[in-house]
């Protein structure tokens, strides 16, 4: 296969062993996942010149052969009203072709470094490529600082099915239930990922992740009407983005949003 030998001319050019025969035969993606530890755990900066064109091709290949949902096709929750320009859907947001999505960000902002860990900014970083990495690393490089919370930056998304990636800093919950800081911490990073993105005549759809809903500890049934306000007041001030999509993960998560929409509309 074209993207084995692809692997197979990378992983010593990032100075990583290839796997045996044996181990290939064990689990026919070892090299994949060896190189997606590489660059989990490496600052952009390590990689050499040579191995950009190999990694631009294979995630470009990657993405497309994945199975894409076009957030255009998705329905919307009514036929009137702010409704009529949100959708709800539960799925992998790295599949989701869609003018912007948010990444739910830690203060780095260059992605996640713990190889599989279980989180959307690893999710989208993986999905994404190095090139989403390397345009983090020289946002945060220029800045000079950690990113605050509850503000919102934009940047392309490598070789995602969206135009550019949102990222977003939420508060962190220790210990639950949130306070009322945290509610508002929440509610402005809907708000300035709106703000990010107004004034792009390209972004007309904006899909959000459920920020700070998983590793940062935000209880779902708390954040999903803080977010629902937030976006319900966004949508009010401004005709752009003219949709909204709420992404769901797990079925228990969906389930409490699809809730919290519910409520919504009779309110």
């Amino acid at each position: 296969m074209v993207e084995d030998d692809r692997l197979s001319e990378l992983l010593p050019l990032l100075g990583v062993p290839l796997p045996s025969p044996e181990a290939v035969l064990a689990e026919p993606t070892d090299a994949r996942r060896r190189l997606r530890v590489w660059l989990t755990v490496s600052p952009t900066r390590e990689i050499p010149a040579a191995a950009w064109p190999l990694l631009d091709a294979l995630f470009a290949d990657e993405a497309a052969r994945r199975p894409v949902t076009r957030a255009a096709d998705l329905p919307r929750l009514a036929a009137t009203g702010w409704g009529a320009r949100v959708s709800v859907w539960r799925g992998d947001i790295t599949t989701l072709a869609v003018d912007a999505l948010v990444n739910a960000a830690n203060n780095r902002m260059t992605g996640c470094w713990s190889p599989f860990h279980a989180c959307v900014d690893n999710a989208i970083h993986s999905a994404a490529g190095p090139r989403l990495r390397q345009a983090c690393e020289a946002l945060m490089a220029e800045r000079g600082r950690f990113e605050p919370t509850a503000t919102a930056t934009v940047t392309p998304a490598g070789a995602l099915s969206a135009r550019y990636v949102v990222h977003t800093v939420g508060p962190i919950v220790r210990t639950p239930p949130p306070t009322p800081d945290d509610a508002a911490l929440l509610a402005r990073c809907y708000s300035a990922c709106f703000d990010a993105v107004a004034g792009r005549d390209d972004v007309a759809s904006l899909a959000f992740c459920g920020i700070s809903t998983g590793v940062f500890g935000y209880p779902p049934a708390a954040a999903a009407p803080v977010a629902l306000a937030a976006v319900r007041d966004a949508l009010a001030r401004s005709a752009s983005p003219e949709h909204v999509v709420f992404v769901t993960y797990t079925a228990a998560e969906h389930e409490v949003f699809v809730a919290a929409v519910q409520e919504a509309l009779r309110g």
